[in-house]
């Protein structure tokens, strides 16, 4: 897994450099220098050093802050990391366009506040309109009743006119052919009518405006004359009629047009305002149609903006991991280079220390206790890198969260737990997986953890910091475990044992977290039918889907319950019990020995007897 990091020098490596160094007469500072110049070709090419190495006269190495003074944040333009993926042009453009969806928002926002405004003030108009006119709803009917009344009226008192003047003129108004033999007689007497009937609604009117009193009085005046002359002249087309119909004849004469010009009087005002309340209306529609135009104009300013930011934080997110990775790189060479540059050091220093020993001649004793050192030395590297080997941990959990399964067989507290089991067992390194079973053989992976090889000094401090934010990763991750991911466990079990096989040498773990209730779409459903043994065991086969886990793997079924969740079938303890030997039998037919249990948090650690 680490096979192509940086890594610490071996102390076999380390004696042998030591002893040539020695005998070549390099000081301590200068031999470091130089380990330290060969080990500058492995280092990362990109991004800057978070810290450097220094060599004391001593021969000690201390961290001193790089050399490369990173740019001030304050001085960078917001874009930089838009600017370096993409190019000025393209930065510029991203700019523009959010600083114009900015100005449009802020445009729109003042036009909103302003129509609001409109219409507060339109609101106050309606409600003064309506209290001065309480009854503005039924204003248009009593326009149009006025108008139809004033046309009746006018119709019936231009008649009475028309017979009035054709017996003065001579037509006989009873014959039916009258307006075809004397067509303008005829019209003349209709003229005629018309004009002194509308002469009288204007005098009329004019004797209505009381706001001139004395144009009033005249036409008044000159109404009363001209209505006591055509109501004689009725009465004397009455033969033997007294003072009595012509007093009625004038009466009704004057009456007459001083109605007429009330009613159009009246229905003018009345017209008036119901146009007036109309405008209010008209200006409310086209207020509200302003207001829906300049919503929908922020709404699309809104997404544009939306759009901009967007761009922007996927640049930014996709630096700053960019950014963590060569981090990651620089520490894991600096780590290992320090290490090294220690070792060198310890090296050196007992090399030098047994060079100024005075010694005889070297003799053929001397030499095979020499010979005999470095075998030892290569024996112990080789011994301390298997045992290192050896001593690793993978661990893999596979997590059923199907309706079934899902808070009863493998919870986010399960994921936690198996995270600090492997954390307390990995003291020399080994690997993590979590694994959610789905429908076939195609698997997500939810965690992969490797422990760290090195830890920096203090080591209890790191490896208690390393800890804490592992398992703050695996509580986030178990937060946001997804549910109704399937049940294909034989499928799931056939992906990590392959995964697994594949793991470096060391001890491992395969851990089961499901109720064992195998559903295959369109091939098993053990919520339903639970099939025999051989009837599985010969699916399996045909799908090669036989386990090829090597000896020594531990495997451990945990969260095998008798519960019903809601939504699933009724379990009963007959399907339990099938559901046990049936998988039972093809674990001792994989050669796998499988503990099943229901507590996945037991005090017992996952794979032990």
């Amino acid at each position: 897994m680490a096979l192509f990091h940086p890594r610490k020098v071996s102390r076999l490596r380390a004696w042998l450099d030591a002893r040539r160094g020695v005998k070549a007469g390099r000081p301590l500072p200068a031999y470091l220098a130089d380990k330290l110049a060969v080990a500058q070709r492995q280092a990362p090419r990109v991004g800057a050093p978070p810290y450097a190495l220094a060599i004391q006269s001593d021969g000690s190495v201390l961290r001193v802050p790089p050399s490369v003074e990173p740019p001030d944040p304050i001085t960078l333009p917001l874009d930089t990391d838009l600017r370096i993926k993409r190019g000025a042009a393209a930065a510029e453009e991203l700019r523009r366009r959010g600083a114009a969806a900015c100005e449009e928002i802020a445009r729109c926002e003042g036009e909103v506040r302003a129509l609001g405004v409109e219409r507060h003030e339109l609101g106050d108009r309606e409600r003064a309109f309506i209290q001065t006119h309480p009854v503005v709803g039924r204003l248009s009917r009593l326009v149009w009743g006025l108008r139809l009344a004033f046309v009746v009226l006018s119709a019936g008192e231009v008649a009475a006119l028309s017979v009035l003047f054709a017996d003065w003129f001579g037509l006989d108004i009873a014959r039916a052919d009258v307006i075809c033999r004397h067509p303008v007689e005829a019209f003349g007497v209709l003229v005629a009518a018309t004009g002194v009937f509308m002469a009288s609604v204007m005098l009329a009117l004019k004797a209505l405006d009381l706001d001139h009193p004395r144009a009033a009085l005249a036409a008044g005046a000159t109404l009363l004359v001209g209505g006591v002359g055509l109501g004689w002249m009725r009465g004397a087309q009455i033969l033997e009629s007294g003072w009595q119909q012509a007093a009625i004849f004038m009466a009704v004469t004057v009456a007459l047009p001083i109605a007429a010009a009330a009613m159009k009087r009246r229905a003018a005002q009345a017209s008036t305002v119901l146009g007036a309340w109309r405008k209010l209306e008209r200006e409310a529609r086209e207020l509200g149609r302003r207001m829906a135009l300049t919503e929908r104009r922020h709404q699309t300013a809104e997404r544009q903006l939306a759009a901009v930011v967007a761009e922007y934080r996927k640049d930014y997110m996709e630096a700053r991991a960019v950014e963590a990775r060569v981090r990651h790189a620089w520490l894991r060479w600096l780590q290992a280079t320090e290490a090294s540059l220690a070792e060198h050091r310890l090296a050196y220093l007992a090399r030098l220390a047994r060079a100024k020993v005075p010694r005889a001649e070297a003799t053929a004793l001397v030499k095979t206790a020499s010979l005999l050192m470095l075998v030892v030395l290569a024996a112990g590297a080789c011994a301390e890198a298997h045992a290192h080997e050896d001593s690793q941990v993978h661990a893999i959990l596979l997590c059923d969260r199907s309706s079934s399964a899902a808070e009863f067989s493998c919870s986010a507290n399960t994921v936690l737990g198996a995270g600090r089991w492997w954390a307390e067992e990995a003291a020399l390194g080994g690997s993590f997986e979590v694994w959610l079973i789905g429908d076939g053989i195609d698997i997500p992976r939810l965690v992969s953890e490797t422990y760290p090889e090195h830890f920096r000094p203090p080591v209890s401090e790191s490896k208690r910091a390393w800890r804490q934010a592992f398992e703050a990763r695996l509580g986030e991750r178990g937060g946001t475990l997804p549910t109704n991911t399937g049940s294909a466990i034989a499928e799931a079990l056939w992906r990590v044992s392959r995964r697994l096989n594949e793991a470096g040498r060391g001890r491992k773990v395969l851990i089961l977290a499901s109720d064992l209730r195998q559903v295959t779409p369109g091939a098993w459903d053990f919520e339903r039918h639970v099939p025999r043994p051989a009837e599985f065991l010969g699916w399996l086969r045909r799908m090669d889907l036989m386990l090829e886990i090597r000896a020594g793997v531990e495997f451990t079924v945990c969260g095998f319950h008798s519960e019903t969740p809601a939504g699933t079938s009724r379990s009963t303890a007959a399907s339990y019990h099938r559901t046990r030997a049936l998988w039972e039998q093809v674990f001792t037919t994989w050669g796998v020995k499988a503990r099943i249990g229901e507590d996945c948090l037991s005090s017992a650690a996952p794979g032990s007897e």
